[in-house]
């Protein structure tokens, strides 16, 4: 039976503009506070309401957010590592509110998130352009010289889009495609390849190196011409688009050049060394520091700063060593288990869409690891984008056990 659009719509708003990461205000409560997280709040409490609700991942989701709250009894700020769980479990609410916005239709939710990456760049490119011809922005604070007005700064630009191609890269790569009508498939290919954009102009560095070992995991895995193009084409994008930067843009030019230059070519002709000097090397240093003055829970989940650095510790396994210890590790690890086998689940007898399903999870999984390892300097958990992508495994694997569902996927979402 199909939801009524009156039931759904918040979710599926919430999923399309999950990009706004600008808050309502610079300051005070507001500046945590955006417009998908009421729009969340909304969906929730719809759902809510409602009574008939599902919750696959909850349990060990809430390990995850237990461990992080004992963390805060001997943390060296408690106020602080509260508001840090409140935030996590606050944004857990993202995979339970698309899970039941979605569970239903699948093919829906890749194409919410192709429109969610469209229009992150639109709005972009419509803020750019904007203030070189004097018109007003949507997004006033936003720095003019650069394409990502809906984020705070590039940097989550780049790590929302990351995720989002890993999630979309996949349905032209299988034979799932094969299930999207062609008017849908347009959909999707300019969902990808506006996220090829975003990524290049985005400038954050750990994108390009998630994106890039992705490919290369799934070209090692795949070994296939289909992979190998997909390669060649996301490669020629990215040089047409940074060989003529300083052209479009002077700014974004400078800054992206600044830190490849800071990032990855001192460090490779050894300028610098990443393990000895800069924010990387003080960010590692002051995490075990922090672990060795208190294993158990480290400084406490966002407790971090000012006492061991002016700075929050980028990378997520890091943060897990400095700010949660040994019990926020343990939690992590079982979470980051219980994703990979989500993943990596197939039933033994499969149909033809279950097939198609595992296909895409085949494809999907080294682009997941080039996550993981752009996450090396990113802290995830802190992310909408991240918990969508896991309710979209949770939905799969709920058609991939439920053959009685594969008819509502089959259905079109075109008059949706």
């Amino acid at each position: 039976m199909k939801k009524s659009m009156k039931l759904y719509a918040p979710g599926r708003l919430f999923v399309v503009l999950s990009f706004i990461i600008v808050p309502f205000s610079e300051s005070g409560i507001m500046m945590r506070i955006t417009l998908p997280d009421v729009i969340l709040a909304a969906a929730l409490a719809i759902l809510l309401v409602r009574k008939q609700i599902f919750s696959p991942g909850l349990s060990i989701s809430m390990i995850l957010v237990v461990s992080f709250l004992a963390t805060s009894i001997f943390s060296l700020k408690p106020a602080s590592s509260l508001v840090e769980v409140l935030i996590l479990f606050f944004l857990m609410l993202c995979m339970f509110v698309t899970y039941n916005t979605y569970y239903n239709n699948l093919r829906l939710l890749f194409l919410d998130i192709s429109r969610a990456v469209i229009l992150s760049l639109l709005i972009g490119l419509s803020d750019y352009f904007s203030n070189k011809v004097g018109l007003p922005r949507l997004f006033p604070t936003r720095a003019p010289g650069e394409i990502v007005s809906a984020f705070r700064n590039a940097g989550q630009a780049g790590a929302y889009i990351l995720v989002m191609l890993t999630i979309l890269l996949p349905v032209r790569l299988s034979s799932l495609r094969n299930s999207f009508s062609a008017r849908e498939m347009v959909l999707i290919n300019g969902g990808i390849i506006s996220a090829v954009v975003f990524l290049v102009i985005s400038g954050k560095v750990a994108a390009y190196a998630g994106f890039f070992m992705g490919i290369v995991f799934l070209n090692v895995v795949q070994r296939n011409l289909r992979a190998l193009l997909a390669t060649i084409l996301a490669a020629g994008i990215f040089y047409a688009i940074y060989d003529n930067l300083e052209d479009i843009s002077p700014e974004m030019n400078k800054r992206i050049q600044e830190k490849v230059e800071t990032r990855i070519t001192h460090n490779i002709d050894g300028t610098n060394d990443i393990t000895e000097q800069g924010f990387i090397a003080d960010n590692i240093r002051s995490s075990i520091k922090a672990f060795v003055d208190n294993p158990l829970s480290g400084s406490g989940i966002g407790a971090f700063t000012p006492e061991y650095s002016t700075h929050e510790v980028h990378s997520t396994y890091f943060k897990m060593v400095g700010e949660t210890g040994t019990l926020g590790i343990i939690g992590y690890t079982i979470f980051f288990i219980y994703i990979i086998r989500q993943i990596r689940y197939k039933p033994l007898n499969r149909n033809f869409f279950q097939e198609q399903l595992w296909e895409y999870k085949k494809i999907f999984l080294p682009l997941y690891l080039g996550c993981v390892i752009s996450w090396a300097y990113t802290y995830h958990l802190r992310k909408r984008e991240f918990w969508i992508m896991l309710s979209l495994i949770l939905i799969i694997n709920s058609f991939m056990k439920n053959e009685n569902k594969i008819d509502s996927v089959m259905e079109s979402t075109e008059s949706e």
